[in-house]
């Protein structure tokens, strides 16, 4: 299967697709555009919301007119209706040079982020927080250079997150009562993949959906014997995420950046939001509920 352009604008760094199955709207960002985008459903153009400062990630709220979202330097919400975006919490660790990047909210109800260094990532790594319902930021894991893609297996027992620099996928034993992670491990190696794995979804039977960066692809893969099943070829060079939306959540959005692609590029639609149709069906994204 190829993906097909779905909104066909160039966005820099489209990243984070999210979707509401509970109003059928898509929620994305462009993180070096600095923007906050949606399209519902029975629409044909985005909405685009410009931010001040870079997003890392958009979270779904319990109240579906508002959602949460990660800024450079903290926690924010944007009232949808009313275009109002209002500061919540940052963390009590220096985030000079830093800024927050992936992150979804878990089954436990508390948003799983982490940061990534502006200009050497590599070199200086981040954080990888816990925020729980009061907006409080806790220290889970470091070092991680770039997070990404994270996925947990509530049936057997396992949290998964990409680190892009490392060509990585980590797997964690993930405590089904408080939702604790600890063990971690290298799991899936992407150094054969010629690309860098991105962002990250799965299927309702377990199966991982990664975005190749540098790969132009989204590779399918089963977590528990690290076998890849399929690829799924899409017409941008740097695939960034993934995640399944539509009426019967069998719909596959995926996000494409722009930038870092040579200008002898074979490829015509990076930075595009592409789908695919019937590749498997996907499970709602979780709801973060901030109690002030």
């Amino acid at each position: 299967m190829t993906g097909i352009p779905f909104i066909k604008k160039t966005y820099q760094l489209g990243e984070g697709p999210i979707w509401d199955h509970r109003i059928h709207r898509l929620y994305y960002i462009d993180i070096d555009g600095m923007l906050l985008a949606f399209i519902d459903q029975d629409s044909d153009q985005p909405t685009e919301i410009a931010l001040p400062k870079m997003p890392g990630t958009v979270i779904l709220s319990n109240n579906p007119d508002e959602v949460y979202l990660l800024l450079e330097d903290g926690l924010y919400k944007y009232v949808v209706y009313a275009d109002n975006l209002v500061f919540i919490r940052r963390p009590k660790e220096n985030l000079t040079n830093y800024r927050f990047n992936e992150g979804k909210c878990d089954p436990f109800g508390h948003i799983i982020v982490g940061t990534m260094h502006k200009t050497d990532a590599e070199k200086k790594p981040g954080i990888l927080y816990r925020i729980d319902p009061l907006g409080d930021f806790m220290i889970i894991d470091q070092p991680i250079h770039i997070p990404n893609g994270m996925v947990w297996d509530l049936e057997h027992g396992y949290y998964y997150i990409i680190d892009s620099p490392k060509q990585l996928v980590y797997r964690y034993d993930l405590d089904l009562t408080t939702g604790a992670i600890n063990n971690k491990i290298p799991w899936i190696n992407f150094a054969g993949e010629n690309s860098f794995p991105d962002g990250m979804t799965s299927d309702e039977s377990g199966m991982l959906y990664i975005a190749n960066w540098k790969g132009h692809r989204i590779s399918k893969w089963n977590p528990l014997t690290k076998e890849k099943l399929d690829e799924y070829e899409i017409d941008a060079l740097n695939v960034t995420s993934c995640v399944f939306g539509g009426d019967k959540l069998d719909r596959l959005f995926v996000s494409s950046a722009s930038v870092d692609t040579p200008k002898s590029s074979v490829f015509s639609h990076c930075g595009n939001i592409f789908y695919i149709d019937h590749v498997a069906n996907g499970l709602p994204s979780n709801l973060y509920t901030f109690k002030k």
